[in-house]
Order: structure tokens, then C-alpha cells, then sequence
């Protein structure tokens, strides 16, 4: 019987998963703030989230999944500045790029993705409601929230408050705060800055309150999931869910925190406040960067071959004293990105095996076609274990591998009727992880492209001593075809020879 367990943050326990609603999951996890394109931390982030959705809706689960953009804030009206841009056009602008990424990383678009600009009049009802509560003041044209008059405040980061620092992105005037832990709900106007009407004049919203609104707005008062980054804890859920907590009272908000690890880089986090970080930033961390390199696809299966909680090394190697300029390598990656070759390349030998001869119809197939699948999905079932659904995955595709080239001891109709479940379970799988979704032959095309780019392979050179090679195995010139062959080997080339043609790819 299936049985979900998720690790809930605020208890610190594993805790068997019952919705709300039953047969309904109601899913919120933070967004980006669209002021530049996000990093491969951030990447990880939503790359987690989107499996959380697929495997829940893959057990049944009719999931409403909510992703916030934060399309005003500090950081956007400093770059828009930078940048001599309006910031509603700068958000736009990186709203698109963010969306691109994801798609990229084979992320399925959220049921709803609301904006904190669309949502300002119900920011300001909510800060009326928690200031009617005691648990806010106005000061100054600013709104803040009371933290000594929330005694739960600190629970959810497990942190008392006298070690507690102030939960704001922006460091906020003292002077108009009662406590210095004290935290913005709402923000009075400065000059050359958007802002909206409100009670206490035009302002802005704080950062934390537009997800306590935006989950309300789109999920209820009370809802199953809360995800994010585990950089989000304090101070920014923390803050969250005193909002939501304050307004609506105890026992209302998310009922489950999730919090995925750091993507770490010389044993800490992403920081491009380091020199380091700022010089490779953009070549070794930059999602889209990354995309352009290796793909999404391997940046989703590099996630998943560590659980989603746990920090994931993220190595790069410089190859030279420069790190601007120097050539680089992402291990981790480039093993991923095989990986995934590997897994297309079985899909296409697959797929164009059981397009030939006849269906092998009803009977047995091999004990090891029928374990695997179940395995996968109760890897998930475990906190989402996706490094367990991994080994189950490759254990998939060694299987089809070896029935492909004849090794599995049994009949004729077995061995196809194998090839057919597991055609049939590899797609429900991929369906879950995200992974070996696309047409074979066009991931393989753009990864071999993606390579060829990488190391500066001349395609059209690779291409001419293919079709001398063909010239040569036609007049029966097995000697020059097999000297072509170690040419290639020599451009980093294998060739493949198949009943659809010479293939080749990057080895």
C-alpha cells in the first residue's frame, strides 16, 4: 500500500503524509526575485519542487501547485537603477529568462504563478488585519510586524529569540522600530521608487508578507506543502508564517515545511559576495550559462543523485592560474550529462527494436522487468529519495540493454515482451523524474551539438570523413574505412553503424 512520508522542518521529523483534502495536495513553494538570471542553486531549488509535483500527481494526487514571482523589491529597483531600466521592465524581462531556464530543466509551469504586483491591495487588507490583531504598528509610513507579541515566533528556525537577528533583507531604520527583531511589513515610498496608495501613504510591500498572501490568495487560509531553499528558513519563512499565523491563529499556514540543501562549492554555499564566486560566477554558476554547456536535463539528473535535503557538492575545475579566462570543467556535470546520453541512446535502440516484428503478446516477461518500476516509486514514496529512483532507473536501462544485445538467457517471445514493459515503465518513470521525456534523436543531436561547441569539434570535417568512410566500405576498402575510423577516435568521434545509417557522437 502506498505510503508517503515527507520530512517535515518544523518538527524535524519524517511523518507519514496525509492531505488536507483527501486526493488533493496543495503545493506552494517561493519563487525567484526576477532581477538577473538565477544560479544553479536556485536551479536545484525548483528542479526539486517540479519532482514533488510530478511523483504526487504520478500516485493519484490531484496537485495545485503554486510558485510566487517577486516582481518588486530592493534588489530589482538597485539593478533596474544599474541598468537605466524601468524596474517593472527589468521584472518583465528576467520573468521570461526564469521561465525559459525552467523549461529547459524539463520544469512543468505551476498551476499559478502569481506576482506580488498583482496582488498589492491584498497585502495591504492583511496588514490592516495583523495591525486590528496587536500583532503589527504603523511607524513612520512603514508597517512592522511585533515580534515580542508572536510568542511562537523562532519555531520554525529553532532559534530563541535573544540569538535571533533582525528577518529582513534590507537592513530597516532602528528608530522606527519598536524591537529590533521587528521585521517590514509594508514600506514607506522613497523617491524614485514604485509604490501603491495605502493607509499609511505610498509604500511598497515588505518581502515576506506577498507570500503569505499569494498562498492564501490561491490555496486557502491552510494548505498541505510549503517549499523553498533551506536559506529560506530564517528569516524569510519564519517571518511567513507569523504573518499567516498571526492573522489567522495557530494551526493554520502550511502544515508541512520542505526545505532542500545548499549546492555547495568548496565545502559552502553559492555566495557572489566572495571574489572567487564573482570571477566564476558567470561561466561556472549562471543557470543559463550552465543550460548552454550541459543541458537541463543533466543539471535535473545531477540533482537527483543526491537527496534533495542533503548538500550537493558542486565541483569546478580550472584549468589554468585565470579563473576568468582559464578553461574550466564541471565534473559532476559532464557524469550527469553521460548519464543522460546513455539513457537516450537505450530509448532510441528501444524504441526502434519494437518498431519491427510482431507484438509478443500475453505471457511472462524477465522476473527483473517487473521489480524495478515499484522500486523507483517507493524511493519516492520515501521523502522523495531520488537517488534511490536513480538506481532503480539505471538498473532499467542496463536490463533493456542487455536484452538488446542478446545476453538475457530466454525465449524469443519473452525477451520482446520484456522489451515492451520495459518501454511502457520507462515512460511512466520519466514521466516522474523528469528525465528521458524528449525525442531521442533530438536530445542526442543537441548534445552532441553542446559538445561539439565545448571542445571545438568541426562538425563539417566530421561530416566529410563520415561520408569518405561510407564511400569506402561501399567499394569493399575495409583498410582505408578502418584508418577514417581511427581518425575520428583521434577528434574525440565514435561511429556507430546502424540499419538507420552511420551515426556519431562525441565521446
Amino acid at each position: 500500500m502506498m505510503n508517503i512520508r515527507i520530512h517535515d522542518t518544523l518538527t524535524r521529523k519524517k511523518i507519514d503524509f496525509q492531505p488536507l483534502v483527501p486526493g488533493k495536495v496543495s503545493l506552494y513553494v517561493c519563487g525567484p526575485t526576477v532581477y538577473d538570471f538565477i544560479h544553479v542553486g536556485n536551479g536545484r531549488t525548483f528542479i526539486t519542487f517540479d519532482l514533488v509535483a510530478r511523483h504526487l500527481r504520478a500516485r493519484g494526487f490531484d496537485v495545485t501547485y503554486v510558485r510566487n514571482i517577486t516582481d518588486v523589491d530592493d534588489k530589482i529597483i538597485n539593478r533596474a537603477n544599474e541598468l537605466g531600466e524601468e524596474p517593472a521592465a527589468l521584472a518583465e524581462r528576467f520573468t521570461g529568462e526564469f521561465r525559459a531556464d525552467m523549461a529547459a530543466c524539463c520544469c512543468v509551469a505551476p498551476d499559478a504563478e502569481p506576482r506580488v504586483t498583482d496582488n498589492i491591495e491584498r497585502i495591504v487588507a492583511m496588514c490592516e488585519a495583523l495591525i486590528g490583531r496587536g500583532v503589527a504598528y504603523a511607524s513612520h509610513g512603514d508597517v512592522y510586524f511585533s515580534v515580542p507579541g508572536f510568542p511562537p515566533y523562532g519555531q520554525l528556525s529553532q532559534q530563541p529569540l535573544d540569538q535571533l537577528e533582525a528577518g529582513a533583507r534590507v537592513e530597516v531604520d532602528a528608530e522606527r522600530k519598536k524591537a529590533p527583531l521587528d521585521f517590514a511589513l509594508w514600506k514607506a515610498a522613497k523617491p524614485g521608487e514604485p509604490s501603491w496608495p495605502s493607509p499609511w501613504g505610498p509604500g511598497r510591500p515588505g518581502w515576506h508578507i506577498e507570500c503569505s498572501v499569494m498562498a492564501e490568495r490561491h490555496l486557502g487560509v491552510t494548505f498541505d506543502l510549503h517549499g523553498g531553499g533551506v536559506d529560506l528558513i530564517f528569516p524569510h519563512h519564519e517571518n511567513e508564517r507569523a504573518q499567516s499565523l498571526g492573522a489567522h491563529g495557530e494551526g493554520t499556514f502550511a502544515r508541512i515545511w520542505m526545505h532542500g540543501g545548499f549546492l555547495n562549492f568548496g565545502g559552502g554555499k553559492i555566495s557572489k559576495s566572495d571574489t572567487s564566486m564573482k570571477i566564476l560566477f558567470k561561466r561556472a554558476f549562471k543557470l543559463r550559462t550552465v543550460l548552454e554547456r550541459h543541458g537541463g536535463e543533466a543539471l535535473r539528473y545531477f540533482c537527483a543523485t543526491s537527496h534533495y535535503r542533503s548538500p550537493l557538492a558542486y565541483d569546478v575545475i580550472v584549468d589554468g592560474d585565470d579563473p576568468a579566462t582559464a578553461p574550466l570543467r564541471l565534473p559532476g556535470l559532464e557524469e550527469a550529462e553521460r548519464k543522460c546520453e546513455y539513457a537516450y541512446l537505450t530509448i532510441e535502440r528501444l524504441r526502434e527494436q519494437l518498431a519491427v516484428g510482431k507484438p509478443g503478446g500475453e505471457g511472462a516477461v524477465a522476473p527483473e522487468a517487473e521489480s524495478w518500476l515499484p522500486a523507483l516509486q517507493e524511493s519516492l514514496d520515501d521523502d522523495f529519495n531520488t537517488a534511490g529512483a536513480l538506481a532503480a532507473w539505471n538498473e532499467a536501462l542496463a536490463l533493456a540493454n542487455r536484452v538488446l544485445d542478446g545476453k538475457l538467457d530466454a525465449p524469443k517471445d519473452v525477451r520482446r515482451r520484456t522489451l515492451e514493459r520495459l518501454a511502457k515503465d520507462l515512460a511512466v518513470a520519466s514521466a516522474e523524474l523528469g528525465l528521458g521525456e524528449a525525442d531521442p534523436r533530438a536530445w542526442l543531436d543537441a548534445h552532441r551539438a553542446r559538445r561539439c561547441a565545448l571542445l571545438a569539434i568541426d562538425v563539417a570535417q566530421v561530416e566529410a570523413l563520415i561520408g569518405k568512410r561510407n564511400d569506402a566500405r561501399k567499394q569493399k576498402s575495409f583498410a582505408e574505412a578502418d584508418a577514417i575510423r581511427a581518425d575520428l577516435a583521434k577528434l574525440n568521434v565514435e561511429i556507430m553503424d546502424t540499419p538507420a545509417g552511420t551515426r556519431w557522437r562525441v565521446a
